[in-house]
């Protein structure tokens, strides 16, 4: 079972929604915060208690009060067989209310709730969160509609799970069923709407439960203990493995066991305790109870459970999961969630977690977007997906690096990637939304022949369906500049240059080299150099004072330091060119902020939208 498809209206900011669609296994709901991810999982929980839509649409002037009734309306998909088996639970023979009492109609409603029950089946529920008990419908794909309306001129037929092509009402013992609650249509509905768990960062309740045999966790997982210990006292091998797992997930768990412990007045209740020691150990003293224990390990415990004990596939809705779970730890439930065993189950995350969207290989996913009162949805499906993932490792870059930012700063190497925020943050200049990221091969941009190519490359990136971010900007060294001018109407505007040559040229600062050469410099290699040594070396090189302005511009820094660094400590300069650009980045700030303000200056014209000045 899993929902397949979903149209809102009037349900908290979702007005007038058009359909989206669900996949199988696990979806992810993204966006930005308040964009209406929450709601979205509430719905799919028919959260009645969630506010109605209100926007001028609904509430055209201060006079009008209500904004009218919610909808959700779901499509639910069943794998072949499962409707019949969930269906054979509740009896052979089943009630169906129609509109209409002859009896062709009846057996036509028959053969298409025969199609249902036998074949893949998806169908429609439309449910009034107000309403639940009177008002389920249901829409076969072949488009007849029948539902459990009340009322003098309803009518109603008998559908059989055996091969009869009819049974009249008069064979039919209806001595203890009720009519209101033992439809077909409601028994689907309250199966649907009973196997959908939601899970988010709030602590499971878990009040005192006496000792049963329930295997079935309640929706909201206060049943908790009772299952567990049941699964425990059956010994069922879907309880190791339930243990197994949660091991898997938190590595420093040993045991969960679920005690019965005596309160007030010698009243028994259960608990479930965890143990972080091996069970050979025989160190019950000092287990935990799980009240005591963060909210992240309940909660997975109690997905868990759902995952491996449930005996028909489960809609799992899990909110922002990294705000209660280490990134190791959701990965780690990710990972079990993919397994096959397990990939019946439909997964529905709403989160902006990179680390969890990176760590799925086949996925679904729903972009959320606020427009002022409403959210928009946009479905980006798995081939769509993986394509935008697959060009961002053609460019050296991941879904991790660019996933929740608003744009992106493109520039030429890994130094500046690492620098220039650095640079930012210290000149409390804020990046806000903007990742600044490297390209993978420069060269491709300056080469003639791959250069087409290679922009419309970073162009599809730019666009990205709304699930990635666009480029503000190519930041490139300025010894790039005689070689872009073959490919300028192709680049655009969108390339900026340095002020100086390279960024090296930057780091052209002798008495921070000084100390680096003389901490890393070779066994025989002098260990005393100073920044007037430095500065003459410079002098006998290039001919230059190190602080000539116009020299600074001109001269190749990536080089210079390279031969600096290769003659005067034995090292390269060039294999730990990101390294030492950070280090001597990080030294500069804090003896010379200001040194690096031409770049403060580039990337604030950049992040400046309103004014971008073509710096090339």
């Amino acid at each position: 079972m899993w929902i397949s498809e979903v149209k809102l209206d009037n349900y908290v900011s979702f007005y007038k929604t058009p359909p989206f669609e669900f996949g199988r296994g696990i979806n992810f709901v993204v966006g930005k915060n308040n964009s209406g991810k929450t709601a979205l999982l509430d719905a799919l929980n028919l959260d009645q208690s969630r506010d109605s839509h209100r926007s001028v649409e609904t509430i055209p002037n201060r006079n009008v009060q209500s904004s009218g009734e919610m909808e959700i309306e779901f499509q639910i998909a069943f794998e072949p067989g499962e409707l019949l088996d969930i269906t054979r639970q509740f009896g052979s023979v089943h009630w169906i209310p129609i509109e209409q009492v002859t009896n062709q109609y009846s057996a036509s409603i028959r053969e298409i709730v025969r199609q249902t029950v036998y074949e893949e089946s998806r169908f429609r529920f439309s449910a009034f969160p107000l309403q639940f008990s009177i008002g389920t419908a249901l829409t076969n794909i072949s488009g007849e509609r029948f539902g459990n309306k009340y009322g003098s001129s309803v009518s109603h037929t008998w559908f059989p799970l055996g091969d009869d092509d009819f049974v009249p009402m008069d064979d039919v013992d209806t001595r203890g069923i009720r009519e209101d609650r033992s439809t077909l249509l409601n028994i689907w509905f309250e199966h649907c709407r009973s196997n959908i768990y939601k899970f988010d960062a709030q602590r499971i309740a878990a009040p005192h439960t006496a000792t049963t045999n329930e295997l079935l966790l309640k929706p909201d997982g206060s049943n908790l203990a009772q299952v567990l210990d049941t699964a425990v006292r059956l010994k069922t091998f879907k309880c190791q493995k339930l243990i197994e797992l949660v091991k898997t997930v938190f590595d420093s768990v040993q045991e969960v066991v679920p005690l019965k412990l005596s309160g007030e007045e010698d009243e028994e209740y259960l608990e479930v305790y965890i143990g972080y020691y091996p069970p050979e150990l025989q160190r019950e003293d000092l287990r935990i109870p799980l009240s005591g224990c963060g909210t992240g390990l309940a909660q997975v415990i109690a997905m868990l459970y759902v995952v491996v004990m449930s005996e028909h596939s489960q809609i799992i809705l899990i909110d922002e999961p990294q705000s209660f779970l280490h990134p190791d730890a959701l990965r780690n439930l990710l990972a079990i969630f993919q397994l096959p065993e397990y990939a019946h189950h439909q997964y529905i995350l709403a989160t902006h977690s990179s680390t969890a969207i990176a760590s799925v290989r086949d996925k679904h996913i729903v972009l959320l977007k606020r427009e002022g009162m409403k959210s928009t949805i946009t479905t980006i499906d798995q081939s769509k997906s993986a394509d935008l993932e697959a060009l961002l490792r053609s460019v050296g870059s991941r879904l991790s690096d660019v996933f929740g930012m608003d744009s992106i700063i493109w520039v030429e190497g890994e130094t500046d990637e690492t620098c220039f925020p650095l640079i930012m943050q210290a000149h409390d200049e804020p990046l806000f939304g903007t990742k600044i990221l490297r390209l993978a091969h420069t060269g491709d941009l300056t080469d003639k022949e791959h250069a087409g190519t290679a922009v419309r490359l970073y162009k599809r990136l730019s666009g990205g369906g709304g699930l990635l971010p666009p480029a503000l900007a190519f930041v490139f060294d300025s010894d790039l500049e005689n070689r872009l001018q073959g490919v300028r109407a192709e680049i655009g505007n969108l390339v900026k240059l340095l002020p100086r040559q390279n960024y090296e040229s930057y780091l052209i600062f002798p008495e921070i080299l000084a100390n680096i050469l003389n901490c890393d410099a070779a066994d025989d290699k002098r260990k005393d150099h100073t920044a007037a040594s430095v500065k003459q070396w410079i002098r006998d090189i290039e001919g230059k004072e190190s602080n000539d302005a116009e020299w600074l511009q001109s001269v190749d820094g990536a080089k210079l330091l390279n031969k600096m660094f290769q003659e005067l400590a034995g090292i390269s300069y060039d294999n730990y060119k990101a390294d030492y650009g950070k280090e001597i980045t990080k030294r500069i700030l804090e003896e010379c902020p200001n040194h690096f303000q031409e770049i403060v200056d580039l990337i604030k014209c950049i992040l400046d939208k309103n004014k971008i000045p073509d710096l090339a």
